[in-house]
C-alpha cells in the first residue's frame, strides 16, 4: 500500500512539474533520459491491416496440412490396432471408437493450425512485432467501442463479424462500420431488411 502511495505522489509531483525545464515526457518515460518517440514506431494503419490479414491467411493455410497430418497419424495408428469384433468397448463396436478418436485428433490438428500458422508467420515477421501487438491492442479496443450490442440479434438479424475478424484494409473497415451501423437500425426499429 505504501509503494503504491509513493507510486502516486512521484507520478504527481511529475505531472505538477511537467513542462518546467524541459521536462515534458517525465509522466510517459519515468526518470529516463531518453524516451522513444511512440508515433515514428506505430504502423499506418494500411500497412497494419495489410499485416494482420496476411496472418489471418496464414493461420488458415496452416490448418490443411495440421488437419492432414492428425488425421493420417491417428488414422495409421488405429489401423494398426487389432479389433476383436466379440470384444466391446462399453458397449461399441471398437471399430466406430477408433473412428470417432481418429476424427477426434483431426479436430485436434484443425484447431491447432492457425497457432501454428501465426507462429511462422511471427518467426518471419519480427521486426514488427512490437509495433503489432501496440497496434491490436488500439485495434480490439476501437471494435470493442464501435461495434454493435449482440444482445439485440435475432435470426433475422445477426450480428456482423462482431468480433472484426474479417476486416483486412481500410475500405473492409469502413464496410463493417457501415454494417455495424445498419445492425443497429434494424434493431433498433425491428426492421426486417434495410438497404
Amino acid at each position: 500500500m505504501l509503494h503504491q502511495y509513493n507510486m502516486w505522489l512521484v507520478r504527481s509531483n511529475a505531472r505538477a512539474l511537467a513542462g518546467w525545464r524541459g521536462v515534458s515526457n517525465l509522466t510517459t518515460c519515468g526518470f529516463s533520459t531518453k524516451c522513444p518517440d511512440t508515433s515514428k514506431n506505430l504502423l499506418p494503419w494500411d500497412t497494419y491491416l495489410r499485416l494482420r490479414r496476411q496472418r489471418r491467411i496464414a493461420g488458415l493455410v496452416a490448418t490443411v496440412p495440421t488437419m492432414l497430418f492428425s488425421a493420417i497419424a491417428s488414422g495409421s495408428y488405429f489401423m494398426t490396432i487389432e479389433i476383436d469384433p466379440s470384444q466391446t468397448l462399453g458397449g461399441i463396436d471398437p471399430f466406430f471408437l477408433y473412428l470417432g478418436a481418429t476424427t477426434a485428433c483431426t479436430g485436434l490438428g484443425w484447431l491447432v493450425g492457425p497457432s501454428i500458422g501465426f507462429s511462422i508467420w511471427s518467426l518471419f515477421h519480427r521486426s514488427k512485432a512490437a509495433q503489432m501487438t501496440r497496434r491490436d491492442k488500439e485495434f480490439y479496443a476501437h471494435i470493442r467501442k464501435m461495434r454493435a450490442d449482440p444482445t439485440r440479434q435475432v435470426v433475422h438479424n445477426p450480428v456482423p463479424d462482431y468480433y472484426g475478424e474479417k476486416i483486412g484494409s481500410l475500405h473492409q473497415y469502413r464496410q463493417w462500420l457501415r454494417d455495424q451501423h445498419i445492425f443497429r437500425r434494424k434493431a433498433s426499429h425491428g426492421l426486417k431488411d434495410i438497404e
